[in-house]
């Protein structure tokens, strides 16, 4: 998670049961706040377009000129719903003879101005930056546990004895490991690493009745994942 920028905000002073102060730091997560800024951009765009589209063929079927059933209301009032999903804050929406909406340019702004922003709050004496880090430190635990239980399937356990058991935890461990390796060897996300990598294929060919299998051209950030990772790129050819 990059932190390119924060600031203290504020500190203030709590009267809570342990009558301790408060200080709220505000964070911003530009990598975040660009994509949010982006997610919030295509949603307006594609939400406009079909409620436009929606309108267009409500008025067409209750007039009479659509085919099949006339829509109703309510089944206009369905597809608003799933058209705006959990955009719904952006648009105040009114379905009767005709469908018309407003778009909420205040709701707009605001979301904006809180992309990639978050609130840490602590009664500790430590710097903003290490505030920071702690969160960071802590938030990377949280996705190790996360991965542990998703990613690497360490449940259920499909094994009676003790040993066993430890056995299947050490090597899960092992694979967290590897994984947060590659991360920082290669300065990507390990799902990004992979996509980059299953690109290397191997074709088969038939030659005099021998099978060899040929890898396909590698590119120029599949030369650097390799290199980063001190890893040899697979021979050009391959035979059994």
């Amino acid at each position: 998670m990059p932190w390119e920028f924060f600031r203290r905000i504020q500190d203030l002073e709590g009267r809570g049961s342990d009558d301790t102060t408060r200080r709220y730091i505000l964070c911003i997560d530009e990598e975040t706040r660009k994509a949010r800024l982006e997610t919030l951009k295509k949603a307006r765009g594609e939400a406009e377009k079909e409620l436009q589209e929606l309108a267009e063929r409500f008025e067409k079927s209750r007039s009479g000129k659509g085919r099949g059933r006339p829509m109703t209301v309510q089944g206009a009032m369905n597809r608003v719903k799933k058209i705006l999903g959990e955009n719904k804050r952006l648009f105040d929406v009114d379905v009767d003879e005709t469908i018309e909406w407003r778009f909420k340019e205040e709701v707009w702004e605001y979301e904006r101005a809180i992309a990639g922003k978050f609130l840490l709050v602590t009664t500790t004496d430590l710097k903003p930056s290490e505030v920071r880090e702690s969160y960071k430190e802590l938030k990377d635990v949280e996705k190790a546990f996360d991965e542990l239980k998703n990613f690497l399937d360490i449940r259920p356990i499909y094994h009676r004895t003790n040993k066993r058991v430890k056995e299947h935890v050490f090597v899960c461990i092992l694979a967290l490991l590897l994984r947060r390796l590659i991360e920082k060897k290669t300065g990507e996300t390990f799902g990004g690493t992979m996509d980059k990598l299953e690109e290397i294929k191997l074709n088969i060919m038939d030659v005099q009745g021998e099978e060899i299998y040929q890898r396909n051209r590698i590119n120029q950030s599949q030369k650097e994942i390799l290199k980063a990772l001190d890893v040899e790129k697979p021979p050009k050819i391959l035979t059994k």
